[in-house]
């Protein structure tokens, strides 16, 4: 299958396979397919694999969870590589209206339709860094309300995949998250890209944070 349009929206931090492979977790969007679509294993060194650019890859149906798709020739990175063409990169406007054009939703309603991927539009975020025993890292987690329209008993705690937060999170506060992602900033207007976990389907995660700037 060739999927001709696919506009990278959202990148998790690199996590290490258990063949030694390096690979992130790709979330985009399809305007063929009118979803949002998971990619994977993704070479974490590929430059084409980069937020705002529409690739033309080639792939085949991935795990059971919906709109999910493998690279062709994944077991070899270089390969799979080669079969992802950069269409064009989108600018910071154009990014802006596909954002806005996906219709935002709640975690409460991608569990009730068994959906594993969706666009989140948060009140009440807080962000903190919690420590993790086994790989002895601070960790980002997202604290948060998705509206009225959530079901949800409490607020959300999630943990922050995005790996523009990891590359940080060594000697950064929550603070400087808050700012790096605008979020205390009244002219931006947060949105969030979540994804649930392969094995646990009604756990969600969040894979960035992407701040809209509110227009004049």
């Amino acid at each position: 299958m060739i999927i001709e349009d696919a506009v990278i929206l959202a990148i998790a931090r690199p996590i290490k396979l258990k063949n030694g492979r390096i690979s992130r977790c790709v979330i985009a969007y399809s305007e063929e397919l009118k979803e949002l679509i998971r990619l994977y294993p993704t070479y974490h060194l590929s430059k084409k694999i980069s937020e705002g650019n529409m690739v033309r890859l080639m792939v085949i149906r991935g795990d059971s969870r919906d709109y999910s798709f493998k690279l062709i020739n994944s077991k070899d990175m270089k390969k799979a590589d080669d079969n992802i063409k950069i269409v064009k990169t989108l600018s910071k406007q154009e990014m802006s209206i596909l954002i806005r054009s996906i219709e935002a939703t709640t975690i409460y309603s991608l569990n009730k339709e068994h959906k594993s991927m969706g666009i989140v539009k948060p009140t009440n975020i807080n962000i903190t860094l919690e420590y993790d025993e086994n790989c002895k890292l601070f960790k980002p987690y997202i604290t948060y309300s998705c509206g009225q329209l959530c079901k949800n008993k409490g607020l959300h705690h999630q943990q922050l995949l995005d790996y523009n937060a990891y590359g940080k999170t060594r000697g950064l506060r929550p603070d400087k998250l808050r700012s790096l992602y605008n979020i205390d900033n009244v002219r931006f207007i947060p949105y969030l890209i979540v994804g649930n976990h392969h094995a646990h389907r009604n756990v969600f995660m969040v894979i960035s944070i992407y701040s809209r700037e509110y227009e004049a």
